[in-house]
């Protein structure tokens, strides 16, 4: 237990030490033609980082979990995905009435360096018929409309403040009596 006169000290220092974990939203344009026919998201850190929460809907199929490759990174310098075992690829969760059933579809990527950035991608039914194949994807950053995240450390900040200042008034109303 700490000394009672170094808890608040204690939490402000907490609070200056915690980090914000940086997190962005990217579209990516599979379709290349501005239609938003075929379109993805994903989130990773704006300066590049390992991937997440891939979603990709191209046709009538959404391809939302990864099946092979281990986890792979972006890159905002080259515009494209990079550090990965194994192409990434992805399948449905959902069955698609009249194209494939959950886990049938695939959709398999292939970044820089097997091919310009942006790199081609396929994407196939259950049949091995193609849905889409060969054009080009893009990534971009999905516009944050001028919000601001808070950082994680401000609440705790505010929280020792707060204390600090019931922690002094107590002090003076005991100096007092």
């Amino acid at each position: 237990m700490l000394i009672p006169s170094l808890r608040v000290p204690a939490l402000v220092l907490l609070g200056c030490l915690a980090s914000p974990a940086t997190s962005a939203t990217f579209e990516i344009d599979f379709s290349l033609l501005g239609s938003g026919s075929y379109t993805g998201t994903f989130e990773a850190d704006p300066m590049g980082g390992v991937v997440s929460n891939f979603v990709a809907t191209i046709g009538a199929v959404t391809f939302d979990t990864q099946v092979s490759g281990a986890a792979f990174e972006y890159d905002p310098l080259g515009g494209d995905f990079v550090n990965y075992t194994g192409f990434p690829a992805f399948t449905n969760s959902v069955a698609v009435a009249g194209v494939c059933g959950v886990g049938l579809c695939a959709l398999e990527l292939y970044p820089n360096p097997y091919d310009p950035v942006p790199g081609d991608y396929l994407a196939i039914d259950e049949f091995f018929n193609n849905i889409d194949d060969g054009t080009k994807y893009a990534i971009n950053p999905v516009p944050t409309d001028g919000v601001i995240p808070l950082p994680a450390s401000l609440p705790l900040m505010i929280g020792a403040g707060v204390m600090l200042a019931a922690v002094r008034r107590r002090r003076s109303a005991t100096r007092d009596r």
